[in-house]
Order: C-alpha cells, then sequence, then structure tokens
C-alpha cells in the first residue's frame, strides 16, 4: 500500500472516459462493425485507418468528426461514403453509448461542497462534445481541458499543468484519477501529484507504485474522505 501523503489536497481533477463515463464496449463494436459497413471495408480495416488518425485528431489537427472520416476515405481510398452522414452517426452513438458512471454525480456534488476545486483532464477528438452532453456533468467541473482543443495531449506534463494553472493550485495540491492509460498516472507521479487508478470501469492500466487504487466508485468516495484537506 502507498505511504501516506499529509500534504492537503485543493483540487481534485478527473480523467472522462472510464473514470467519469462509461462507453458499452459491446454496442461500440457493432457500431464499428455498422461504419466499416457503410465505408465498404473490414471492421479491422476501419479500425486500423481510424487509430492511425487518432493522435492528430486529439490533437485538434483534425477538427470535426466530418474531416476525420474524410481522411479516413482518403487513406482507404473511399469515395462513395457520405462522411457528413458518417460523422453524425459517430455522435448518435456517443449521445447514446455514453453513460455517466453509478455514483460519480454525488462524489462530485460532496467535493464541490468541501471546497475542493474540480478539473476534467481528457485525450479525446472533437466528438467528445457529444459524449459531455450526454454523459458527463461538466457543470460540476471548475476546469474542462480537451486535448482537441488545447493541442497538448497527456502524458505531455504541459497538459497537466496548464489545467493545475486554471484551477488555481501547484500540481502539489492537487490528485488526479485516471483509469492509466498511456503513462497519464505515471506523469501525473512525476509533476507531484497524488494519483488514484480508477479500476472500476478498466482494469487494464498501468500505476507507478505510489498511486492508490479504486476498484469501485464507493473505494474513490473512501480515499478521497480519507485525504487530508
Amino acid at each position: 500500500m502507498p505511504a501516506r501523503d499529509d500534504r492537503p489536497v485543493r483540487a481534485v481533477v478527473f480523467d472522462l472516459y472510464d473514470t467519469v463515463v462509461f462507453v458499452d464496449p459491446v454496442r461500440r463494436e457493432r457500431h464499428q462493425e455498422e461504419l466499416a459497413r457503410q465505408l465498404g471495408m473490414t471492421t479491422r480495416a476501419f479500425l486500423s485507418h481510424w487509430q492511425a488518425t487518432s493522435a492528430a485528431s486529439n490533437r485538434g489537427e483534425i477538427g470535426p468528426t466530418e474531416d476525420r472520416f474524410r481522411e479516413v476515405m482518403a487513406r482507404a481510398g473511399v469515395a462513395h461514403a457520405d462522411p457528413a452522414r458518417l460523422a453524425e452517426a459517430e455522435h448518435a452513438f456517443l449521445r447514446t453509448a455514453a453513460t455517466p458512471i453509478a455514483g460519480m454525480d454525488t462524489l462530485l456534488a460532496e467535493l464541490r461542497s468541501a471546497g475542493i476545486r474540480l478539473g476534467l483532464l481528457s485525450n479525446c477528438s472533437a466528438s467528445a462534445t457529444h459524449t459531455l452532453e450526454a454523459a458527463c456533468p461538466v457543470d460540476a467541473f471548475d476546469a474542462v481541458a480537451l486535448s482537441c482543443e488545447a493541442g497538448l495531449v497527456k502524458p505531455d506534463p504541459r497538459f497537466f499543468l496548464r489545467l493545475c494553472d486554471r484551477l488555481g493550485v501547484e500540481p502539489s495540491a492537487t490528485l488526479y484519477i485516471a483509469d492509466g492509460v498511456g503513462g497519464e498516472l505515471e506523469a501525473a507521479d512525476d509533476l507531484g501529484m497524488r494519483t488514484v487508478r480508477a479500476a472500476y470501469a478498466n482494469r487494464d492500466g498501468t500505476a507507478p507504485s505510489t498511486t492508490m487504487t479504486a476498484p469501485s466508485v464507493d473505494a474513490l468516495a473512501r480515499i478521497l474522505n480519507s485525504l487530508p484537506g
């Protein structure tokens, strides 16, 4: 178990996917199969092209979802599909398949009542706005930082520091909660943040040895209630 850290916590920053909201993987798989069908390619080929555009999309170098589908079509040599229609299908999927993780709204409200500053930090494409509208209590957060708007992605330390600056707190007074994809918890730890791995939706993330683990939202609440304030 990580050693107790008695520094006061002034802010809590959350990752978005698999931390605050959840997207049903079975529905996602079916959705991807349908997109591939409309593009006239195998699901495997579609995912290869889609993932190849992920980094640029997350950095905001590819803007609207429609433009991302245009890029996928160009890479695949597809001319017959309608990128606007594909984009709307993606947005509709996110509006219906993304759901708030049970208990998160109560937890956020309790943190706000305790005077804790709240931030949201996400690597995401422009389509994430539909997830936010459908499933995330954006108004609960004092600052929201999306990589597609910032032009920075985790684990870049500048992305974390920029959000800390907006929250008016030092990294040492901040707790970061995430599922642990792509070195994000390691990056936060390197900056002096305390970290918690949210293992209630994605159990495959990684974290440094100093990171606490929350296998459920109730466990996360207990961790937060035990922190010095």
